[in-house]
């Protein structure tokens, strides 16, 4: 069989990171030539991601799926535009999340929460990400109102033991693994099991607050 020649360069390729313009593609070129351009994004975003794992970034994010395990050209589609998103993001390489991380503690740091640091900073993003999910509640509409304050999370962050710590980087992985998975978001056991993760990571931060009072 003749190899498939790349319909555009790897720019181009780039151009279409909604499912919607995939399928467009899939439906003007042909499967077999998206796909083929889609294992030339798959090899340039996994090395890019073994790099940036290797820096200590992204460590929790799971490989971009094989050729082989997409099915139909929806799947393509979808993965087509995950994979290309990942790639125009700068924070998809070791670089890019450094510059980031550099620029968040520095405004952290200027609004005195002076003990996050590089080594620590992603590590505190994620914490602050759950707890104000955690602090999160449903209003009409769909919106959602947070009734806690930063600065009591970053003073409680400072000051939390490390296994409360750890449970925190538990609840977030699981967080990042059911919004990857639809079918994890439907499993009863899963979410009775993180709600009652939650509630004992409340508990904990509402009794830090009332013995610092």
């Amino acid at each position: 069989m003749a190899r498939i020649k790349p319909l555009f360069s790897n720019l181009e390729l780039l151009a279409v990171p909604r499912t919607e313009g995939v399928m467009a593609e899939i439906n003007q070129k042909g499967q077999n030539a998206v796909r083929a351009n889609y294992t030339v994004l798959r090899d340039i975003a996994q090395k890019r991601l073994k790099r940036a794992q290797a820096a200590g970034y992204m460590t929790d994010r799971e490989p971009f799926a094989k050729l082989a395990d997409i099915k139909d050209k929806r799947d393509l589609a979808a993965e087509y535009a995950n994979i290309s998103r990942f790639l125009l993001s700068p924070n998809s390489t070791a670089e890019g999340r450094e510059k980031r991380n550099e620029k968040a503690v520095a405004r952290l740091n200027a609004r005195g929460i002076d003990f996050v640091n590089k080594k620590n900073v992603a590590d505190f993003g994620k914490f602050m990400g759950v707890m104000r999910e955690i602090y999160s509640q449903e209003q009409p509409g769909g919106a959602k109102a947070l009734y806690i304050d930063s600065d009591d999370l970053a003073d409680y962050y400072s000051a939390m033991r490390e296994s409360t710590r750890g449970k925190i980087r538990d609840l977030y992985n699981e967080r990042d693994k059911l919004g990857k998975d639809a079918a994890g978001r439907n499993n009863p056991e899963l979410d009775t099991e993180t709600k009652r993760a939650r509630d004992s990571v409340k508990r904990a931060f509402e009794k830090w607050k009332k013995k610092r009072r």
